[in-house]
């Protein structure tokens, strides 16, 4: 399975996780403000992955405004390495 693939689906089971949690605990599915939430969240989410951006190595990702001084840069280091599963133990 593809990494875009696996985002995808962990984004879909993210939606169904935070929406069981807003409406269960509300008890109702006509919970306007829950469904205003997952659809700003989600939608930016999806809007931002979907653009289809991609960083070369080298780039600098950078993010300013006028009111907060000096602009935040993180440059982008790449390593290209065979994508490997980790484990995680429980304590």
């Amino acid at each position: 399975m593809s990494l875009e693939t696996r985002a995808w689906l962990a984004l879909v089971a993210l939606a169904v996780v935070m929406a069981l949690l807003l409406f269960v605990s509300a008890g109702s599915v006509r919970y306007w403000q829950a469904w205003v939430y997952l659809s700003i969240f989600f939608g930016a989410a999806a809007l931002s992955f979907g653009e289809g951006i991609e960083l070369s190595d080298g780039d600098v990702m950078q993010i300013s405004f006028a009111g907060f001084g000096r602009p935040l840069r993180n440059p982008v280091q790449i390593t290209r390495s065979e994508e490997t599963l980790v484990r995680a133990y429980p304590l």
